[in-house]
């Protein structure tokens, strides 16, 4: 509750100086999930279901048409849960947007910054339960939807029982007509205790995806089409094991489809077996799907689009996992909602259900 007093207090104050010179601007967030993950048959994974909701509150000082000032909180509520809130983190950033470039430093919402990163990097809970990163994100695009970007973010600040940890990371997309080359990376850092605690070693993790494909769409319901390959390389190391680096290497292959809101994503892993310090750094160091421990993985994800805007995004799905000679289920409801004080007003033509079309 005292984070939360604390935004109130901010929240005063940004009301204060608006009063007398800058714009006043808000935002809201709100993020449903359940999240029913039926893995009993997996020695990867664990069995569970994951259901609750972000509330993420935020106000802004306006410096100019593309500089503001941010400060908010994210709420995290468990369904069942007797609590009045499960988690609270504080958030305050810098926010530097036009239409082709944005830049926030301080703690601030993931969505749609990292949004283009697979499972193979941050499996689903991430999502749900780290929405905010602490530190700094870059990105260009231009017309054509091409991007690059760079970020970090600070996930564990060293102290006697919180090891020190941070993420640097890297990707973009290329488009030539329906060809696209993608890059999606990233350097995890798990360090020590401050001061040292000499029972813990220092780990480090980087991963990159490259990939090759082709992307069409079409404005006759065709939302996606696309088809890739690619090559996921890792460096891996416990200091304490030893000070060379673990190199696993796979193949991967992607065929994704949706057309008026009914979709698959379908991923495919096949290579050296990774998350080799699994048993001593688990998901600390470990961010994506566990499922990668095995030497081959399958992610068939079926999904229907209740609701599409510029608001709302509403989904259904049932993914499937297919290792260790063994099938799994996933079923998954999403809801997220985003309004600010920018957006255009909800238009009665616009068209949000895109099943209406099949009748």
């Amino acid at each position: 509750m005292c984070k939360l007093r604390a935004f109130l207090f901010l929240f005063f104050i940004s009301l204060t100086i608006s009063s007398f010179s800058q714009e006043l601007t808000w935002k809201l967030g709100y993020n449903y999930f359940f999240d029913n993950a039926e893995y009993s048959q997996s020695s990867y994974s664990v069995d569970q279901t994951m259901h609750g909701m972000n509330l993420m509150p935020e106000i802004g000082i306006k410096l100019d048409k593309s500089q503001t000032i941010f400060t908010g909180v994210n709420l995290l509520k468990i369904a069942g849960s007797p609590s009045f809130t499960d988690g609270e983190d504080f958030m305050a950033y810098y926010q530097y947007k036009t239409p082709k470039v944005i830049f926030r430093a301080g703690a601030f919402p993931k969505e749609d910054l990292l949004d283009n990163y697979s499972t193979l990097f941050f499996k689903d809970s991430i999502r749900y339960f780290k929405p905010i990163m602490h530190g700094v994100f870059f990105k260009v695009n231009n017309d054509n939807n091409d991007f690059f970007n760079v970020w970090m973010d600070w996930t564990g600040y060293g102290s006697e029982s919180i090891r020190e940890s941070f993420f640097i990371g890297a990707s973009g997309l290329k488009t030539r007509g329906a060809l696209f080359g993608e890059l999606q990376s990233y350097l995890y850092h798990y360090a020590n205790t401050t001061p040292s605690t000499e029972s813990i070693n220092v780990s480090e993790m980087f991963q990159s995806h490259v990939s090759l494909g082709m992307s069409f769409s079409n404005t006759r319901g065709l939302d996606t089409l696309l088809f890739a390959v690619g090559g996921l390389f890792a460096l891996e190391r416990n200091r304490g094991v030893s000070d060379d680096f673990d190199k696993p290497l796979g193949l991967t292959a992607r065929f994704n489809a949706e057309y008026n809101g009914v979709g698959t994503d379908n991923l495919a892993y096949f290579g050296n077996k990774r998350m080799i310090h699994y048993n001593k750094d688990g998901d600390h160091l470990y961010w994506g799907t566990p499922f990668l421990r095995g030497k081959s993985y399958l992610e068939s994800k079926w999904y229907v689009t209740l609701i599409r805007s510029a608001h709302t995004n509403a989904k259904v799905g049932v993914n499937v996992h297919v290792t260790e000679k063994q099938v799994m289920f996933q079923q998954t409801i999403t809801l997220s909602v985003n309004i600010n004080k920018q957006r255009k007003r909800y238009q009665q033509s616009e068209n949000i259900f895109p099943l209406s079309k099949f009748f």
